[in-house]
């Protein structure tokens, strides 16, 4: 995300650019791919990131079948008023582990949301703190139905935040 951010030397007024690639891209790559497969793609850079993830930027640093980990550089554009960062951040790393790591054990053709999660804040986050780490892993996926938790540490383990979540299985529209 730095390397979208410039800073105007004379005013001081910052500006963030963003690019993306159409949304339908990633519903047909997902309906050809497991979950991991597409995970893996997009973790390497071959299926490009999704529009959210480049907006706050993520980035998927690891995939294994049931846990996956993204990262996050917190900068001053994800503040609040006092400096921290807006408790949506954390919630938002939160639940895209949860959908990841759920989406990491569906075959080619199925997808997955969200339709109750519980957050935990356990301190702030601030753009100092270096990289944050999001891990998410699945306890239970039935057949409709699945139980994910989440978890947001910095690289000293240090625990921020902290997810449970439900979520529905459905096939994907375009498959």
């Amino acid at each position: 995300m730095k390397d979208n951010f410039e800073v105007d030397p004379q005013t001081g007024e910052r500006t963030l650019t963003i690019k993306w690639q159409d949304p339908a891209t990633y519903q047909s790559t997902l309906a050809s791919l497991t979950g991991t497969e597409f995970l893996q793609a997009l973790q390497s850079g071959e299926v490009p990131a999704y529009p959210m993830n480049r907006l706050i930027g993520i980035e998927v640093t690891e995939v294994q079948a049931g846990i996956v980990r993204i990262a996050l550089e917190p900068t001053e554009v994800h503040t609040n008023p006092v400096g921290a960062a807006q408790g949506g951040l954390a919630a938002t790393l939160l639940d895209t582990a949860i959908g990841y790591a759920l989406t990491s054990v569906l075959p080619a053709g199925m997808g997955c949301t969200t339709v109750e999660m519980n957050v935990h804040y356990i301190r702030p986050v601030f753009p100092d703190r270096g990289p944050l780490f999001c891990e998410g892993r699945v306890v239970y996926k039935g057949k409709q139905i699945a139980t994910v938790e989440s978890r947001l540490f910095d690289r000293e383990d240090k625990l921020f935040a902290q997810a449970s979540a439900t979520c529905v299985i459905l096939p994907n529209p375009t498959a």
